[in-house]
């Protein structure tokens, strides 16, 4: 490294406060923002409706041992994705979900119109809340299995429970 290059590691204060700004900006419902909750767009690579969720687990990692009990919290973000509408929602593998975040808009859409398709999903919401609850008890299941398999102690028992409702970071909807 240079006398003139400054290194920028991730707990760096400049990419600390850029990553700050970004994420007050999208929730910040006042003004234009470089990040944003919501998005629809139109592409060619779907052949119905499909909405992407950004998700975050949060689970209370409970230690019960003789000397107690303490509580860790962890959290982890996923992405979910369905098609159709939420009260028949036909949930896509994890591979293409993923594959969602690399497609790129072919049109644009009127705000008005990306407004509806965003409230009718939001209506319709409580009938995907089951399955989202069901990710996270299975993302819980899966923490516990791999906290045991790192600390394996004698008379101490360990315990998953994820914090329900999963927080909605994002949702972005995909149309053909």
């Amino acid at each position: 490294m240079k006398d003139e290059e400054i290194y920028l590691s991730r707990t760096h204060p400049v990419v600390e406060a850029l990553s700050t700004f970004v994420m007050d900006s999208a929730f910040d419902s006042e003004g234009e923002s470089v990040a944003k909750r919501c998005g629809v767009i139109r592409t060619s690579k779907v052949n119905q409706r499909t909405t992407c969720l950004l998700l975050r687990f949060r689970f209370h990692i409970v230690t019960t041992s003789k000397d107690g009990e303490q509580t860790l919290l962890a959290e982890d973000c996923q992405v979910a994705a369905f098609t159709g509408p939420p009260g028949s929602a036909t949930w896509l593998e994890p591979d293409a979900t993923n594959a969602l975040l690399q497609l790129t808009p072919d049109n644009n859409i009127a705000p008005d119109i990306a407004r509806q398709h965003l409230r009718s999903i939001l209506d319709g919401f409580a009938a995907v809340r089951p399955h989202l609850d069901d990710l996270a008890r299975g993302r819980g299941q899966e923490l516990l299995d791999s906290h045991q398999r790192v600390r394996i102690l004698r008379g101490v028992q360990h315990s998953v429970e994820p914090k329900l409702p999963v927080d909605i970071l994002g949702m972005y909807v995909f149309l053909p």
